[in-house]
């Protein structure tokens, strides 16, 4: 029992610790440092290229609350009025017509408006 254990314990060493051989020996490949490049020389590469004129943004005006005036007469509130609404009607006259044939329905036409005087 004592040697099997043993063994395990020597396969074991060799196949772990074997591998951190292995991985050491090989060269590790590291990118190179990159170039320190002063604030004059960046100044100087922005300088040499045309930049676009910034957007116009639209200017946000501040609105004020409008007041609301409250008229009290006698201890009680007045409402304000309302506007008013004008609407005009507007006759909507159709130029042909589906079921009729020309003839038919300027005669039509006619016999309508003499109905409305």
């Amino acid at each position: 029992m004592k040697k099997k254990l043993l063994k395990l314990a020597i396969i074991f060493f060799i196949l772990f610790e074997g591998n951190n051989f292995i991985y050491a020996n090989e060269k590790i490949i590291l990118p190179e440092k990159k170039p320190i490049i002063s604030k004059e020389q960046t100044s100087k590469k922005i300088e040499n290229y045309l930049i676009p004129l910034e957007k116009p943004t639209s200017k946000l005006e501040k609105t004020k609350p409008k007041k609301i005036k409250k008229l009290i007469v006698s201890g009680e509130i007045i409402p304000r009025s309302k506007p008013l609404v004008v609407k005009t009607k507007k006759s909507v006259r159709a130029k042909k017509s589906k079921y009729y044939s020309k003839k038919d329905y300027e005669i039509a036409k006619i016999s309508i408006r003499s109905m409305e005087k």
